[in-house]
C-alpha cells in the first residue's frame, strides 16, 4: 500500500515538473484522469492596463466518461475577467478525450495597470458530477511592463495654407499612449534650411521650443508655435523636422524625431493689358496684341490664352486660342489675334478673352476678361491723325500729275532743241510723246540736250 502513494505521489511530481497540470481521480469501479494544460496567451507577453485571451485544454486520458464537468478560473490580482463568466461548463468528456479531440475554454482577462512586470499566477479549478472541488496549481501569465510611448499625432496651421512673408500659427498635438504619465515633453522646431543656410521661418513672440510638463496616460496636450514666414519663401511643401523628447517615471530620457509640412501658397495673379491694336474703326480688318504679365509669386503653369468669338462685334480671322506655357513670377508673354470689325451701334469692340492655367499645385483656373478697344468715326479719325482729311489723295495726286507733266514738257522742248542726227530725233519723238513720262525719263537719261558750249 505504501509502495502505491510512493509511486502516485513520483507520478505528480513528473507532471507538474513538466508544465502540464493534472489531476486523477478514481472511484472503485470507474477510473477518471483529468488533465488542465494552458495552451497560450494572447497576446504574449501582455503589457499592464491590456486585456488578453487565455486559452486552457481539457482532456480525460482515464478509463471512463466524466458527466457535468465544470472549469473555474480563479483570478486575482492583477487580474479580472474582461467578458464572460468564470465558470465554464465543459459537460460531458468521455475517456481517453485527448489531443485534438479535447476540449478548450478560453478566458479574457484584463491586466491591471499596476501589474509587475514578469511571471504572475493565476489559478483554477474544476468540479466534477458529485460537486467535488479539484484544485489545479498555478499557471503563469507573462507580463511586460510597457515602454512609455508619446506620439505626435497631427500638426496644424492656421491659415491653412500659409502666405510667404505672413505670420502663421503652428499647433501641434502629441498623446500618451501608455498607462502612466509623461513629464517634461519638449517640442523643438528645426526651422533652419540646411541646403541654404537660410531662414524661411521664424519665431514670433516665443522660441522655437515648446514645453508639456507631463501628460496623463491617453491624454492629448496642444503646444502652439507663432511663426512669420520669410517673404522669400518658396511656394511648395515646406519640410520643418521636430524632435520630441520626454521622461518615464524611472528618469530615462526618450527621443523622437518627425518631420511636417507647411502649405505655402499665394494665389496667382497677373495683369492682362491691350498692348497694340491696328483696328480703329467700323469693317476694318487689323489686330488686336494682348500681354501677360504675372505679378505674383506664384508661376502660371500651362497657360493659354483664348480669344472669344463675339460676332455682333468681331470676326476673328486668326486662331483663336495661343498657348504660352509657363510663365514664371516677374515674366510676361504676349498674344497676337487678327480681327475684322463688325458694323455696331456700340462704338467699341468688347474683346473677350479667356485665360486658362494651373498654379504651382496643378489646380486649374479659367478666367474670362472683357477689355473694350474704342472705335472712332471718320472725323475723330481724321483728328487722331489716323485717317488723311477728305479731299488730301486728290490734291497730292493732282500735284504730282503737274510735276510730272511739267517733267515732260521740259524734255519735248529739250529734244526740239537737240541737234542729233534726223532719223535717231525721229526715233526719240515717238518713243517721248508715245510713252509719256517713261520716254522722258529714258531721253532725260540717254540722249538730253545738255548745253554744250
Amino acid at each position: 500500500m505504501k509502495k502505491n502513494n510512493i509511486l502516485i505521489i513520483m507520478v505528480l511530481v513528473l507532471i507538474l515538473v513538466s508544465g502540464v497540470y493534472a489531476t486523477t481521480y478514481s472511484s472503485s469501479s470507474n477510473s477518471y484522469r483529468v488533465e488542465v494544460s494552458m495552451l497560450n496567451q494572447d497576446p504574449d507577453p501582455v503589457e499592464p492596463g491590456d486585456t488578453l485571451e487565455v486559452r486552457f485544454r481539457i482532456e480525460n486520458s482515464g478509463t471512463e466518461g466524466i458527466n457535468n464537468l465544470k472549469f473555474e478560473l480563479l483570478p486575482k490580482f492583477p487580474f479580472t475577467i474582461y467578458s464572460g463568466d468564470a465558470i465554464k461548463d465543459v459537460g460531458s468528456i468521455d475517456s481517453y478525450q485527448i489531443s485534438d479531440d479535447s476540449y478548450v475554454v478560453k478566458y479574457t482577462l484584463k491586466v491591471s495597470e499596476d501589474a509587475v512586470s514578469g511571471e504572475n499566477k493565476i489559478s483554477a479549478r474544476y468540479i466534477l458530477d458529485d460537486d467535488s472541488v479539484i484544485d489545479l496549481d498555478y499557471f503563469t501569465i507573462n507580463i511586460n511592463e510597457y515602454s512609455p510611448i508619446v506620439e505626435l499625432v497631427s500638426a496644424t496651421t492656421t491659415p491653412e495654407e500659409a502666405i510667404p512673408g505672413e505670420k502663421v500659427e503652428l499647433k501641434l498635438k502629441v498623446k500618451s499612449l501608455t498607462y502612466a504619465e509623461i513629464r517634461d515633453v519638449k517640442l523643438s522646431l528645426d526651422i533652419e534650411d540646411t541646403t541654404t543656410t537660410t531662414y524661411y521661418f521664424a519665431p514670433l513672440g516665443s522660441s522655437n521650443e515648446q514645453v508639456i510638463e507631463s501628460i496623463k496616460p491617453n491624454q492629448e496636450k496642444e503646444v502652439t508655435f507663432n511663426l512669420v514666414s520669410s517673404p522669400n519663401t518658396p511656394i511648395n511643401v515646406e519640410k520643418i523636422p521636430v524632435t520630441m523628447t520626454y521622461y518615464d517615471t524611472d528618469g530615462t530620457i526618450h527621443t523622437k524625431n518627425y518631420l511636417i509640412g507647411i502649405k505655402m501658397y499665394e494665389k496667382p495673379s497677373y495683369s492682362l493689358a491691350l498692348e497694340d491694336k491696328t483696328v480703329y474703326k467700323e469693317l476694318q480688318k487689323g489686330t488686336v496684341t494682348f500681354s501677360i504679365a504675372n505679378t505674383g509669386k506664384s508661376n502660371l503653369n500651362y497657360l493659354s490664352v483664348e480669344l472669344i468669338d463675339q460676332p455682333l462685334y468681331y470676326t476673328i480671322l486668326s486662331n483663336k486660342k495661343t498657348y504660352i506655357g509657363n510663365l514664371e513670377s516677374d515674366d510676361f508673354d504676349t498674344a497676337e489675334y487678327e480681327i475684322y470689325s463688325e458694323d455696331s451701334e456700340a462704338n467699341k469692340l468688347p474683346l473677350k478673352v479667356k485665360l486658362t492655367y494651373k498654379d504651382d499645385y496643378g489646380k486649374l483656373f479659367e478666367e474670362t476678361h472683357e477689355i473694350n478697344v474704342e472705335l472712332y468715326n471718320k472725323e475723330k479719325a481724321m483728328k487722331y491723325g489716323l485717317e488723311d482729311p477728305a479731299g488730301t489723295g486728290m490734291i497730292i495726286n493732282v500735284m504730282i500729275l503737274i510735276i510730272v507733266t511739267v517733267f515732260w514738257v521740259s524734255m519735248i522742248m529739250n529734244l526740239a532743241k537737240n541737234k542729233m542726227n534726223k532719223g535717231k530725233k525721229v526715233l526719240w519723238w515717238i518713243i517721248v510723246i508715245g510713252t509719256y513720262v517713261i520716254g522722258a525719263i529714258l531721253y532725260y537719261l540717254m540722249a538730253r540736250d545738255k548745253g554744250k558750249k
